[in-house]
């Protein structure tokens, strides 16, 4: 479903995914990050790991303009469980590259989401 706005949104169990004409978004649904500070609740060293992993890494934030190439690839699942892909999203960084991953996607989700950044970032001749 298209939003005003979104030219992509998934919003699944535990990840909010969302891109606008200007920003790739991706990050872990509030309830998930709720879960994961109740787990560890009881032991300090696990609450500061978590609390210190989810400032760096809970929410992606790609400007399109600087992304280079977007790729995907099929996670290996056991058998009787349903195909998984993830996205792979290179983008500039000061003078280098930065190789962000989004796991998880259904293989319709992938190509759909992946389509829609190529349209974005190849240039118009």
């Amino acid at each position: 479903m298209i939003l005003t706005g979104y030219l992509f949104r998934l919003e699944d169990e535990h990840q909010v995914i969302e891109l606008t004409k200007h920003m790739l978004t991706a990050k872990l649904r509030p309830e998930v990050i709720q879960a994961l500070r109740q787990l560890v609740q009881g032991d300090e060293k696990l609450r500061a790991a978590v609390q210190t992993l989810l400032g760096w890494a809970h929410e992606l934030v790609i400007p399109v303009s600087q992304i280079a190439a977007v790729s995907m690839e099929v996670i290996a699942s056991p058998p009787g469980q349903p195909e998984s892909m993830a996205l792979t999203v290179k983008s500039r960084h000061h003078g280098g590259f930065y190789i962000h991953q989004i796991r998880d996607l259904r293989p319709e989700d992938a190509n759909r989401l992946a389509s829609e950044i190529q349209k974005l970032i190849v240039p118009e001749f």
